[in-house]
């Protein structure tokens, strides 16, 4: 007697619900726990404690141009008011960030991520030079892996014969109206800080820079 039954193809192996290679880009995970660490100690620190990393930290446009604290451009990075603006920055800086890692490699996105933090506090100073606003969080940088990836995305599709400069300048255009709106909103994300708005200006200079810097970091620029 024959057996036509079909035979039954392989089931495919079934994904860990813990996968190990999500973790495989040091520096982002590296600085995520950083980030965490650092605001979970001053969340249940005393606030004079609180208020001594704020101040010692944080970038603040006129303490940056009368040449205090420089090292604040990027320290400024690793503090966050909330910790809602801790997880939706960390989120997105986890799903970039390991990204990019792929295609800048541990040392280079060290420093993509120290030049992008300062050319976000940079432009906020250009454009607050005399007031002591307070900014703090990894958006500039988060910007920076935003423009990084579609940089990189531009050239592949360049380089198969698509004419993409208007869709760059279009993006282009796009992210930096995005923010000037935003930017006229106060938000309030319990930080604390009265009058808090978005600073669109280190998403700006986060994003140009990387935007710019990119062909450079990357480790294999598509020829």
């Amino acid at each position: 007697m024959n057996d036509d039954t079909p035979p039954q193809e392989p089931r495919p192996a079934r994904e860990p619900i813990f996968n190990p290679k999500a973790f495989e880009a040091a520096p982002v995970v590296a600085l995520t726990v950083v980030m965490v660490a650092i605001h979970a100690w001053i969340s249940y620190a005393d606030i004079s404690t609180a208020n001594n990393v704020y101040g010692d930290y944080a970038f603040i446009a006129v303490e940056f141009w009368g040449g205090n604290s420089l090292y604040t451009a990027i320290s400024h990075a690793l503090l966050h008011g909330s910790w809602m603006h801790l997880g939706f920055n960390m989120v997105a800086f986890f799903a970039l960030g390991s990204a990019c890692w792929k295609i800048m490699g541990s040392a280079r996105f060290f420093i993509f991520f120290a030049l992008t933090a300062i050319a976000g506090a940079a432009l906020f100073a250009a454009f607050r030079p005399d007031e002591h606003s307070v900014l703090v969080g990894a958006s500039g940088v988060i910007f920076g892996l935003i423009a990084a990836i579609k940089r990189v995305d531009y050239r592949i599709r360049a380089l198969r014969g698509q004419d993409v400069r208007m869709a760059m300048l279009r993006f282009i255009g796009i992210i930096i109206a995005i923010n000037l709106v935003i930017g006229f909103f106060p938000i309030d994300d319990g930080s604390g800080f009265t009058g808090a708005s978005v600073a669109w200006e280190a998403h700006v200079g986060g994003f140009l820079l990387g935007w710019l810097i990119t062909p450079w970091l990357v480790r294999f620029w598509p020829q």
